[in-house]
């Protein structure tokens, strides 16, 4: 399943085809297939349950909410400056871009998440007695 989504992630590259349609499909199916054999592991259960794990779950949903405006703002002005001295430095600095950005943009982020979950889950507990979640609500 993983090599299938791989395979199909890249499925413009290895097919030569322009993006249409047909290859927002394969990519899509591609990262679903991902996702699932990733949830499926055993292998990534062992190396994601742990402090980098939990980390890297908490950083998830807000770089995923940041990461695009930085790819179309920042890291395009830095490779497009550097592109002139050569396509791989313009590359390295624009990932390298995305990646310092988002995780500085992230963190703040993911910080008031926390909190607004935590104040989620206080209020819920607040209105609902927890004998009923016990029983049920039938």
């Amino acid at each position: 399943m993983l090599i299938a989504g791989l395979y199909l992630l890249h499925f413009d590259a290895v097919m030569e085809q322009p993006l249409d349609n047909h290859v927002i499909f394969a990519c899509t199916a591609g990262a679903t297939l991902v996702i699932i054999a990733v949830l499926q592991s055993v292998v990534a259960e062992r190396l994601l349950d742990n402090r980098v794990g939990a980390t890297l779950g908490f950083l998830s949903f807000p770089i995923y909410v940041v990461h695009v405006p930085i790819i179309c703002s920042a890291a395009s002005a830095a490779y497009m400056a550097l592109s002139p001295a050569g396509t791989s430095w313009a590359l390295t600095a624009a990932v390298t871009c995305v990646a310092t950005l988002a995780l500085i943009a992230a963190w703040p982020l993911a910080m008031i998440d926390a909190r607004w979950v935590s104040f989620l889950n206080a209020q819920a507990k607040r209105l609902i007695n927890p004998e009923q979640l016990e029983r049920g609500f039938s």
